[in-house]
């Protein structure tokens, strides 16, 4: 009698052999060789088992089928199993070593005794469910790989198990796809006039005796953000990091619709994801939810937050970031041509969306109509009584940076010159041994140090 478990564990073994994890952001179906590899020996697998039509597809979509061997006008409605090559990139190893630990009997399990890594039962409280069973586990470098081998594995077995036991069955299809974890990049290349089926399973992990009758709507989407890229040390009121704008936009998600914080059917919106760097970044993320209402909403909810706009103070006139390209510390708008650009440059930042505008050592009279055209308040530094508010740089006001003072500083305080005195002072007295004195000391308990 075959042993139908060894020849489970046995074919699972063999497929997980074969790397076949899956790349985010590939160009190409399959995104990596690996799957190819194992859908051409499930195919040779087929084919030695006697189904017909077997393909092996352009984009590594394996399809076949099990020819009917009911008697010649008996009626049975097609079916097929469906199963996906690839693994899902966790971060570890793309590399799967399976083992099995015979007859568990509780406890910890050590994964991987030569680099110390464990399967916690305070971790995974799960497993001590299956004491007494054999179990198979990775060596903890990597997932193990049962999503999805272990589907595999059980369709091929069951598809042995009809043909050699003879038992009656209609016409069986069968279709193995690639990059299911990257977004089901390999279930929307199968070419369905090779999979005409009146029903189908998808065969994919779940608990013994599991079937999940409904299934989830799911998405992937991407929101790049381009930043404006300057040298930090002259980056204010130019640079635009694209990074604090994605932390920006995950902050607006809620945190209560994450997996983190959702179970069974409830949906989640999941940030998996963030690359770039100065110039550019990218926020990955999926949606699920088995209400299609719902999961519409979070798509809506998406789109809203990026269409939203992020309050924006402009600075028009002189920029200090940007004194090299205005010649220096100088008066803006003090020529006809000058004062026209600066009135339409305030014109455009108030039709772009900002919220406030900051003017800058410019006539105290164009600064005046300025504020006057405007419908959003104006902040003026060096711009005159005219605009709504006033601002000044605090070490200017406080009297904190001699070397250069601009016209329109008024010193409120010379704080300068104090803070000054008490570093001349402060330099002094750690010379010449007044500071620290002994009411700036701490000392040891009577009769600590001697007990050393």
């Amino acid at each position: 009698m075959i042993n139908r478990a060894n020849e489970l564990l046995e074919r699972f073994m063999r497929y997980a052999a074969v790397t076949t994890q899956s790349e985010a952001g590939a160009k190409t179906v399959p995104s990596t060789a690996g799957q190819r590899v194992l859908a051409q020996m499930l195919a040779e697998e087929l084919k030695a088992l006697g189904l017909s039509d077997v393909e092996v597809s352009e984009y590594a979509v394996v399809t076949g089928r099990l020819p009917s061997n009911l008697p010649a006008g008996a009626q049975a409605p097609k079916v097929g199993w469906c199963a996906h090559l690839d693994t899902v990139d966790a971060g570890l190893s793309p590399d799967i070593h399976p083992q099995v630990v015979k007859n568990y009997q509780g406890g910890d399990i050590c994964l991987n005794a030569e680099k110390n890594l464990w399967l916690r039962v305070a971790e995974h409280p799960e497993v001590e469910r299956y004491v007494g069973d054999d179990l198979l586990l990775s060596d903890g470098t990597s997932v193990l790989g049962a999503d999805n081998k272990s589907a595999i594995a059980n369709i091929m077995t069951a598809l042995h198990i009809i043909v050699e036991e003879g038992r009656p069955h209609g016409d069986i299809y069968v279709a193995f796809v690639p990059d299911e974890e990257i977004g089901l990049c390999g279930a929307k290349k199968i070419d369905f006039l090779k999979f005409p089926v009146d029903f189908a399973y998808t065969i994919d992990s779940c608990e013994l005796g599991e079937i999940v009758w409904q299934t989830f709507n799911a998405g992937s989407a991407w929101v790049d953000i381009q930043g404006i890229t300057a040298h930090p040390m002259s980056s204010k009121g130019q640079l635009l990091n694209p990074i604090l704008v994605a932390h920006d936009f995950i902050g607006m998600l809620d945190r209560g619709q994450t997996p983190e914080f959702t179970e069974k059917t409830e949906g989640f919106v999941w940030v998996n994801g963030i690359q770039g760097g100065p110039a550019k970044c990218r926020v990955s993320l999926k949606l699920r939810d088995h209400s299609l209402k719902r999961y519409e909403e979070k798509k809506t909810l998406i789109r809203a937050i990026v269409d939203c706009q992020i309050p924006v103070c402009a600075h028009i006139g002189l920029t200090p970031q940007g004194i090299n390209a205005l010649g220096g510390f100088k008066v803006q708008g003090k020529t006809a041509d000058s004062a026209r650009k600066l009135l339409e440059d305030a014109h455009a930042v108030e039709e772009a969306g900002a919220f406030a505008v900051v003017l800058e050592a410019i006539p105290a009279e164009l600064a005046a109509r300025v504020s006057a055209e405007l419908t959003i308040p104006t902040i003026g530094i060096g711009a005159g009584a005219g605009c709504d508010g006033q601002v000044l740089v605090n070490q200017d006001m406080l009297g904190m940076f001699h070397d250069f003072t601009p016209k329109f500083v008024r010193r409120f305080a010379e704080v300068g010159d104090v803070m000054l005195d008490a570093y001349r002072a402060y330099d002094a007295a750690v010379k010449d041994g007044t500071f620290p004195a002994a009411e700036h000391t701490y000392a040891a308990p009577a009769g600590v140090l001697e007990t050393l």
